[in-house]
């Protein structure tokens, strides 16, 4: 059986983009870095105030796992953007503006991250 293998790393003095998204335990802070080819390699992320801080570490780490091991992060928000959670929908439905899951979170800033380096390129090409 082929074994997945961490391979990419940040680049040199990389600073992270931080993104602020919320979900019915509450803000949750998530930063993206990038490779030196430009693309996210590394996830972090905290609670602003209450949250289940296990759940939000196993998925930043497998997340990170994940980028550095060069699976197609198309293929990772894919998946993230299926997963809900009963809190966040109950909030949702009482009006609240979240994300469904922290994990429709963390994707959301994935695809936010990737798309606001395309315009960027985009800008310097004209």
């Amino acid at each position: 059986m082929a074994k997945v293998r961490p391979t990419r790393k940040i680049k040199d003095g990389a600073s992270g983009k931080q993104y602020n998204r919320h979900v019915a335990c509450g803000e949750i802070d998530i930063s993206v870095f990038d490779d030196s080819d430009g693309d996210p390699v590394k996830v972090m992320g905290e609670y602003n105030n209450n949250g289940c801080e296990a759940m939000l570490e196993g998925a930043i780490r497998s997340t990170t796992l994940m980028l550095k091991s060069d699976i197609n992060t198309e293929d990772i928000i894919n998946q993230y953007e299926k997963v809900f959670c009963s809190a966040c929908r109950t909030q949702k439905v009482k009006g609240r503006d979240i994300h469904l899951s922290c994990y429709k979170a963390i994707a959301d800033v994935l695809r936010t991250h990737i798309e606001s380096k395309k315009i960027k390129n985009d800008e310097k090409t004209k």
